[in-house]
């Protein structure tokens, strides 16, 4: 699935110097974090994809936030009502906040995370509202993040599962067909939130 491009970033609670928007909107920039101040209920980015598309896939990196909620909306539409695609998930414990370690988990999330009646509909516009309740020092947001998605049909697309494994008699995978080079492959495990 293609990486979906951001076009600019639409909104923005005020950001920390040296932590703008901005850095979102390059996938491949080294130094990409945005960061909201310290203190505040919400920090919350609104983000412009190119065009409107289907998101299937959201990854996002943390950058010391409690909690982060992932709304999208349409750009066309007079007013912007934003619908949950994901729901508010915890990136750190309160423990974790107060002693500030562990602050910069990635969660990767698929079509079974998200909402399937917002997820089923195409969306030009991200809303990324992070919180912190836990420690009021902190200064945070997301060290990044990546929509994959677009206009094929995910009923007839092959998707590979996590945990395929390889036939001991027939050297097939379980759905009959025959790896490349079944002498590299390996069971993998990945962990999605």
């Amino acid at each position: 699935m293609p990486t979906l491009p951001f076009k600019h970033v639409q909104s923005c609670s005020t950001s920390v110097s040296g932590y703008e928007p901005e850095n979102l909107l390059d996938i491949y920039k080294k130094s990409r974090s945005w960061k909201g101040v310290a203190g505040k209920d919400s920090n919350t980015v609104i983000l412009r994809l190119e065009k409107e598309d289907y998101v299937r896939n959201v990854d996002i990196g943390n950058e010391f936030s409690a909690f982060i909620e992932v709304l999208v909306s349409k750009s066309c539409e007079l007013e912007a009502i934003f619908s949950v695609l994901i729901p508010s998930t915890s990136f750190m414990d309160p423990i974790e906040c107060r002693n500030e370690r562990n602050g910069n988990r990635v969660k990767m999330f698929g079509p079974s995370h998200m909402n399937s009646s917002i997820a089923a509909q195409k969306w030009d516009l991200v809303k990324i509202t992070c919180k912190q309740p836990f420690n009021k020092r902190l200064h945070y947001g997301i060290a990044f993040v990546r929509l994959t998605g677009g206009d094929e049909d995910m009923q007839n697309s092959p998707v590979m599962s996590p945990n395929l494994a390889l036939s001991t008699i027939s050297g097939n995978f379980e759905d009959g067909t025959r790896p490349l080079h079944a002498c590299n492959m390996r069971k993998c495990t990945f962990s999605h939130y």
